[in-house]
């Protein structure tokens, strides 16, 4: 749908617990959507940090 933007937010456990945020670029129907892993961020658990990292995903992600 042209015009949607997409984040992918995940945990993860690697000794310690961190949060992934990807922005995502829409390729369309034809496509579908496909991680933007250039631009991802590895966090810790602040919610500060994490809705600071999806809103900064967002701007980053193709509509």
């Amino acid at each position: 749908m042209k015009g949607v933007r997409a984040v992918l937010v995940h945990g993860f456990f690697d000794g310690a617990a961190h949060i992934l945020v990807t922005p995502q670029s829409n390729g369309g129907a034809r496509f579908g959507f496909e991680p933007m892993r250039d631009h991802r961020v590895k966090l810790d658990w602040s919610a500060d940090e994490v809705g600071a990292a999806v809103q900064a995903a967002l701007n980053i992600a193709t509509g």
